[in-house]
């Protein structure tokens, strides 16, 4: 009996050791962990009853007191660990070091995750040691909503539920939710933040492209540079639906649209089609306005007027210069370009957190009317040239190549290139934007300038209310490898895989010889 006392209070201490790791590692008082707890506290509550004469002389020893106050400090210490560990698992931060943001997603993504009213489950079809890449950015997906539900799936060991989906290929990815589904192949993030967008939409959009007076096309077509068809691509990825307008046949706008897009009339409207739209705007809808320069009396002047904002008969011209070296020594080199580039936005939740540069090719400025402060629209100046920027209005000389600032007669930068506008708190009345260009949305600067997509998208987002699209889009993840010759790789694996562990080794060994003498 007494050999079971002497080893009881070491079965105590262990089993309370237990207990606490248990939920140091699950962050929750499970079962085990608090059995092991309980059994520790029970052991010690016996054996104090048992041989509490040698219990009070074992407290009254000086070893003892020293044992006891390493007791105390060592319980401190787990107690700091487990609220540490408790507090960051509840309130954690992330922070990705690399260039590209690989391992973070957009914030377009983040908005939508955040945005989540409904539970959408994600299953992913991926054997395990393919796996890897794709389960760090569904956890990354779940990170920031808890209606994100997700599993990896090994279609080997559960045919049954990759044929219930009809799954094709390893790889593939389902997102569930109200009964729909939705399907993604070759999954990337914008792929599922698309669908993600797709199978949580609960209103569906439809978007009207006025035709019928030389606007440019959403469909690509031979021969059409400033089609729209990449900017459609990308509104189809989230659900809206397009379609085109021949108002002068109808007179009226549809009852389902949400939006009509004026992509650059060059030829003029009749009075009954201009009707339309502003009965239209009245009652709720939204316009997106893109005229050109050089294009006037198309019966848009005076309703763009009456909105509160006049189109100015010029061309936006931007000077921009820089040193280069000749014969001569250095000299200062400067030039004028047709395409200027916004050199600042306004305060908008369109622009919020936007820093990408977006092009303007032969952009015409637009003036605000002050003495709109009485009329039915709120109008906020969205996108400004530089200072270096010019209107150029003589538009002759222009063609010549001849053209300069004349300070009587252009109008100086910064100059407006583009505004939105909302009705008035209390007031009938839709949205509408209006820029100066419509070839900015086209598909050769939709490729080329880095913000004019986003913006584009962002200002439909926000005609259509939809503001939690309004963001930087998910872009594919930049390739950083670096490419080495047969040379190279040889001469870094001789380095760092035999030279250096060698090297070290050897340090190592001379020391111990020295230490030794």
């Amino acid at each position: 009996m007494a050999t079971v006392y002497k080893y009881l209070p070491i079965a105590a201490v262990a089993s309370l050791l237990v207990g606490l790791f248990l939920f140091l590692v699950n962050n929750l008082w499970t079962t085990p962990s608090k059995v092991f707890l309980a059994s520790g506290a029970l052991i010690l509550i016996i054996l104090a009853v048992i041989k509490r004469d040698s219990v009070f002389g074992f407290f009254r020893k000086r070893s003892t007191k020293y044992g006891f106050n390493a007791i105390v400090l060592s319980l401190i210490v787990l107690g700091i660990l487990a609220l540490a560990n408790y507090t960051l698992n509840r309130h954690n931060w992330r922070f990705d070091t690399t260039a590209s943001g690989q391992y973070s997603i957009a914030a377009q993504t983040v908005k939508i995750l955040e945005a989540l009213e409904e539970e959408v489950k994600v299953t992913a079809f991926q054997t395990p040691i393919e796996s890897g890449r794709l389960n760090d950015l569904l956890k990354e997906y779940a990170h920031y909503s808890d209606n994100f539900r997700y599993e990896v799936v090994d279609p080997d060991k559960n045919p049954d539920l990759a044929k219930s989906l009809g799954v094709k290929k390893y790889g593939e990815l389902f997102l569930q939710s109200r009964g729909r589904t939705e399907r993604i192949e070759d999954v990337t993030e914008e792929k599922i933040t698309n669908a993600l967008i797709k199978i949580s939409s609960r209103k569906e959009h439809n978007i009207y492209f006025l035709s019928g007076h030389g606007e440019n096309s959403f469909e690509l077509s031979a021969g059409e540079r400033e089609s729209y068809s990449l900017a459609a691509a990308e509104l189809r990825k989230v659900n809206y639906r397009l379609s085109q307008l021949e108002l002068f046949q109808t007179d009226s706008v549809p009852e389902d649209a949400s939006l009509v897009v004026l992509a650059g009339p060059s030829k003029n409207l009749l009075q009954r089609e201009i009707n339309a739209l502003n009965v239209f705007l009245s009652g709720g809808g939204s316009l997106l306005l893109l005229v050109e320069a050089r294009v006037n009396d198309t019966g848009l002047e005076e309703f763009i007027l009456g909105l509160g904002v006049k189109l100015q008969n010029d061309i936006i011209l931007e000077q921009s210069a820089s040193f280069i070296i000749s014969g001569g020594g250095l000299k200062r080199d400067t030039r004028i370009s047709i395409e200027p580039t916004a050199a600042a936005y306004g305060v908008h939740r369109i622009t919020e957190d936007f820093r990408l540069a977006s092009v303007y090719p032969t952009v015409r400025s637009l003036l605000v009317q002050t003495e709109n402060d009485s009329g039915d629209y709120d109008i906020t100046e969205l996108i400004f040239s530089s200072k270096s920027s010019w209107g150029e209005t003589d538009l002759a000389l222009l063609d010549k190549s001849q053209t300069s600032f004349d300070k009587n007669l252009d109008h100086p930068g910064p100059l407006v290139i583009g505004v939105v506008g909302k009705v008035k708190e209390g007031r009938s009345g839709g949205r509408f934007i209006i820029v100066g260009d419509s070839e900015f949305a086209s598909n050769p600067y939709i490729e080329r300038a880095p913000g004019n997509k986003d913006l584009f998208l962002n200002m439909v987002s926000w005609l259509l209310e939809d503001e939690s699209l309004i963001s930087i889009r998910p872009r594919d993840p930049e390739d950083r490898r670096v490419n080495m010759t047969l040379k190279e790789s040889q001469i870094v694996f001789w380095l760092l895989i035999v030279t250096l562990p060698i090297a070290i080794l050897g340090f190592g060994i001379t020391i111990y010889f020295k230490r030794r003498r």
